[in-house]
């Protein structure tokens, strides 16, 4: 695993025996549940959600405290919250037809 550490989880590095991978940080995973809650039930947009969360004081994962819209949006369209987390999605495709050779 490598790169990216979607807000809720915590990235626990490779040991021995087993591969790395995410688990749930629950104070943050909570939130998570929180956002989706105000999106679903209470029908807020992205922009008010990351507004509530500045009034909260809720930091943001680098520990910054200022949400953005985006932010949040990205957080609520992501699939690893479903379950569902991809190693290598973008992977190396060889190419259908041969290049030819500057002469």
């Amino acid at each position: 695993m490598g790169g990216y550490v979607p807000y809720g989880y915590r990235y626990v590095p490779r040991d021995g025996e087993h591969r790395a991978t995410l688990a749930i940080h629950e104070q943050e995973a909570a939130l998570v549940r929180q956002m989706f809650d105000w999106l679903t039930k209470e029908e807020l947009s992205c922009r008010r959600i990351a507004t509530k969360l500045q009034e909260l004081g809720v930091p943001t994962k680098n520990d910054s405290f200022t949400w953005r819209a985006s932010t949040v949006n990205r957080i609520l369209q992501q699939e690893v919250y479903t379950g569902v987390y991809y190693y290598r999605k973008a992977g190396q495709v060889e190419p259908q037809h041969r290049v030819r050779q500057a002469s």
